[in-house]
């Protein structure tokens, strides 16, 4: 069953594909020049976007690395799970996983 809530990285994609007047995952795959299955899998919390996809999505997308770190680190500390400090030193913020 799908959540019916979306994860912070699903709004990032979201943003990213009205921003740029795309209308699937297919079309924002070949934006991004990434496999559209690693789109799918981001969506569905089955994979993490690590320093450099995060990096290629912001290049690509005009979205701050900021943002996309942060949605990224909002979705790890959401499922408990543990983030690489390269990530969270992409930012500059340890803060968000302090609590």
């Amino acid at each position: 069953m799908k959540n019916l809530i979306p994860t912070a990285t699903e709004t990032l994609f979201n943003d990213a594909m009205r921003a740029l007047g795309l209308t699937s995952d297919y079309a924002l795959a070949k934006r991004l020049n990434w496999p559209q299955s690693d789109i799918s899998a981001y969506r569905k919390g089955r994979q993490r976007m690590g320093v450099r996809k995060a990096y290629e999505f912001a290049v690509r997308t005009g979205i701050p690395l900021e943002e996309v770190a942060r949605a990224i680190i909002e979705d790890e500390a959401v499922n408990k799970g543990s983030i690489k400090q390269p990530l969270r030193n992409a930012i500059g913020d340890n803060s968000v996983l302090s609590s």
